[in-house]
């Protein structure tokens, strides 16, 4: 697994397995299977970043919006 800081991503998404919103960070997490990645995206603009990748095995994700 790599971390990914800004590394935005114009591209489709492949598979998605899971989604988790972060209402206080007002940002959208998609962990797409396919590309084996973890994406944060916007909800107050169009820009999606990859947080994560290399991910073998995603499973369900969950945000702690407490706790950043």
């Amino acid at each position: 697994m790599r971390l990914l800081r800004g590394v935005c991503c114009g591209i489709g998404l492949g598979e998605v397995h899971s989604v988790a919103v972060d209402w206080v960070g007002d940002n959208l997490y998609v962990a797409d299977v396919l590309r084996q990645s973890v994406f944060a995206c916007s909800l107050r603009s169009h820009h999606c970043f990859a947080v994560v990748d290399n991910v073998d095995g995603l499973g369900p994700l969950a945000v702690d919006s407490n706790n950043g």
